[in-house]
């Protein structure tokens, strides 16, 4: 394995990120491709869900992740939304509040073993949050 592959796929993200012109769904497609193409390498087959509802046994999330590639939520952002204070803290809500607390939670009560299982991330291509 390079030291390098983790260089260049930051490389490569932040140009998607300036290719995207501001848009999130475009910086997705770039993204999704570029992790795609990355983690083949270690012989990872990334192939997320695609902006579709999280059904968790009996419970469904009223909005749909950008991406879900097993217990990681990624969501993209605009370029430049996650420079300001209240974007990153909205941003971080919408994860938190809309996915991560309903995958953690079975029948309302929060299940500290399975919030050990999720992730999320942020990103709008120039810097990453979990």
């Amino acid at each position: 394995m390079s030291f390098q592959l983790p260089r260049l796929l930051a490389q490569k993200i932040q140009r998607a990120a300036t290719r995207a012109r501001g848009s999130e769904l475009k910086l997705q497609g770039g993204v999704d491709g570029y992790l795609r193409e990355y983690l083949k390498a270690f012989g990872i087959d990334y192939d997320p869900e695609v902006n579709k509802h999280l059904q968790i046994s009996d419970y469904s999330t009223r909005g749909r992740p950008d991406s879900l590639f097993g217990h990681v939520i990624l969501d993209y952002k605009a370029p430049g939304v996650l420079k300001t204070t209240a974007g990153l803290r909205k941003a971080k809500e919408q994860v938190v509040d809309d996915y991560l607390n309903p995958a953690c939670s079975r029948s309302g009560t929060f299940d500290p073993e399975e919030a050990e299982k999720w992730a999320g991330v942020l990103s709008e291509g120039k810097e990453l949050h979990r």
